[in-house]
C-alpha cells in the first residue's frame, strides 16, 4: 500500500474497533498496532512467541522505561559491569538498552549509565518485539 493510503486503513480499523467489531490485521507497524489492538500476537517463524494486551506485553517482558546509548563493541564489558546485574538489558545494533521495570526509579536507573548520551524513552511493542526476536523489525509496515 502506498504511504498515503494507509491513513485511512487505520482510521477504518479505529472505526471498526469504536463499534467492538473485531479485526484481524498483520502488519509490521506495530505503534499502529500497538494504539488500534486489544490483543497481538508476536510471531517467530510461524510459532507464538507471545500473545495478549500491548500494554500488558510491554508491562511484562520490558517495564515501564527504557534507558537506551550507543556504546562500541569496545567498550560492553565495561558498561555491562557498571550495571552490575542490577537490570535486564539488551545490545542491539550497538545500543545498549536497559529495561527499568515499574518499582524502579528511572532516574536510579539512569545513575548507573556511564555515557552522557543517554536516551530515556517509555517501553513500547516494538522493544518486546526486538527483545524477544533479538533484532528490530524489518520490512515495511502494513
Amino acid at each position: 500500500l502506498p504511504a498515503s493510503e494507509r491513513p485511512w486503513i487505520w482510521n477504518a480499523i479505529e472505526r471498526q474497533r469504536q463499534n467492538h467489531s473485531a479485526t484481524l490485521i498483520a502488519s509490521r507497524d506495530l505503534d499502529e498496532l500497538e494504539r488500534l489492538c486489544d490483543q497481538v500476537i508476536i510471531l517467530d517463524k510461524g510459532k507464538i512467541s507471545c500473545q495478549g494486551h500491548p500494554k500488558a506485553l510491554v508491562q511484562q517482558h520490558i517495564g515501564r522505561d527504557i534507558v537506551e546509548y550507543d556504546i562500541a563493541a569496545s567498550e560492553l564489558e565495561y558498561h555491562l559491569q557498571a550495571l552490575g546485574g542490577k537490570f535486564q538489558f539488551q545490545v542491539v545494533a550497538n545500543r545498549l538498552k536497559i529495561f527499568v521495570p515499574d518499582n524502579v526509579d528511572t532516574l536510579t536507573a539512569m545513575r548507573w549509565v556511564p555515557s552522557d548520551r543517554v536516551e530515556l524513552r517509555r517501553a513500547r511493542l516494538k522493544d518486546v518485539y526486538t527483545k524477544l526476536m533479538g533484532h528490530e523489525i524489518t520490512g515495511s509496515p502494513l
